[in-house]
């Protein structure tokens, strides 16, 4: 084979492999995209809190489900739960201990706002969150993906208030015509917003706290 034609053959085999890796990098790119939030997903979300603590929530390995059309998840549930993991500074508690039984309960459902109420068995707490945010994309038949974001304002025995953030997402298991039947899995984030100095030295950091979820990994719907 002369020079010639030896210079052209590398020099088509090097296009042929330049066509193909960037053919490979249109694919990873696209199937980047198609996994993961993008800011624009994100903005309700982080109108609603801020882009500080919804990245917070990702490091803890929260699933923030976006979307504008959530599913319907009125109705009570109950989930047994187990520490997953946290970013609470010095936390005595470890990945795997075992925390309180918890029913929530979630009505009054319009657009992207919903009520939601929680009860921990054990210490009768009892936690409200009006006009919360619900964003996820429902489907036909199969789950549906959503989050449910809360601020509850709450003082503690000294008379400090301070503002909470309650966070529960999940594939919501529907029937066949349209109503949740159970949360599959199941994640809650309880989160610290703005401890106001906390003065008292009792509570969290700003933008900390741990990552629940329940040990069958799922939520049942008990009424």
């Amino acid at each position: 084979m002369n020079t010639k034609s030896t210079v052209q053959s590398k020099i088509q085999l090097l296009l042929k492999m330049g066509i193909f890796i960037f053919g490979v990098a249109i694919m990873l790119s696209c199937e980047s995209e198609g996994d993961n939030p993008t800011n624009a997903d994100l903005q309700e979300i982080e109108q609603f809190l801020t882009p500080e603590t919804v990245q917070a929530l990702e490091n803890i390995g929260f699933n923030i489900n976006p979307g504008d059309n959530p599913p319907t998840i009125e109705g009570t549930y109950y989930a047994e739960h187990i520490l997953l993991s946290t970013t609470v500074p010095d936390d005595p508690q470890s990945p795997g201990d075992t925390f309180l039984d918890v029913t929530t309960t979630f009505s009054n459902q319009t657009g992207s706002s919903i009520f939601i109420e929680r009860f921990e068995e054990g210490t009768n707490t009892i936690g409200e969150g009006t006009g919360a945010l619900i964003t996820g994309e429902a489907s036909v038949g199969g789950t549906s993906k959503f989050s449910v974001f809360a601020k509850l304002d709450q003082v503690d025995g000294s008379g400090h208030n301070y503002t909470v953030l309650t966070a529960i997402s999940g594939d919501m298991l529907l029937d066949s015509s349209g109503n949740p039947i159970r949360i599959l899995e199941y994640q809650s984030a309880g989160f610290m917003l703005d401890n106001n100095g906390n003065p008292n030295e009792n509570l969290l950091p700003n933008n900390t706290g741990r990552l629940l979820g329940d040990e069958n990994n799922s939520a049942d719907r008990i009424d």
